[in-house]
C-alpha cells in the first residue's frame, strides 16, 4: 500500500483536472509494462467510500413506505440495475 501511495504522489501533478471523478479515474486506468493496473489498492480505498455514500443516498429513493419491507438483496439489486442502465444510458 504505501509503496502505490509514495508512486501516486510522484504520478499526481500530471493530472490537473478538478473534479474528482475525472481526477481518480484517471489514476484507475494507468497500467505497468505489462498492462495491470497501476493502483490496484488505492483504487479500492478510494472506491469504497464513494460508492457507500452513493449507496446511502440512492437509497432512500427506493425505499419508500409501500416498499419499506424490502429486503437488502432486494434493495441491492435494484440499485445495481438502476447503476447500470445509467453507465449504459439504458432510460
Amino acid at each position: 500500500m504505501q509503496d502505490e501511495w509514495n508512486l501516486l504522489q510522484l504520478e499526481k501533478d500530471s493530472f490537473t483536472e478538478s473534479r474528482m471523478d475525472d481526477y481518480w479515474n484517471y489514476f484507475f486506468e494507468l497500467k505497468n509494462s505489462v498492462g495491470e493496473t497501476r493502483f490496484p489498492i488505492i483504487a479500492i480505498l478510494v472506491k469504497a467510500p464513494l460508492a457507500l455514500s452513493h449507496g446511502f443516498s440512492s437509497s432512500s429513493r427506493y425505499l419508500t413506505d409501500d416498499r419499506a419491507s424490502m429486503c437488502e438483496q432486494t434493495l441491492t439489486s435494484a440499485m445495481t440495475v438502476k447503476s447500470a442502465m445509467k453507465h449504459y444510458h439504458i432510460s
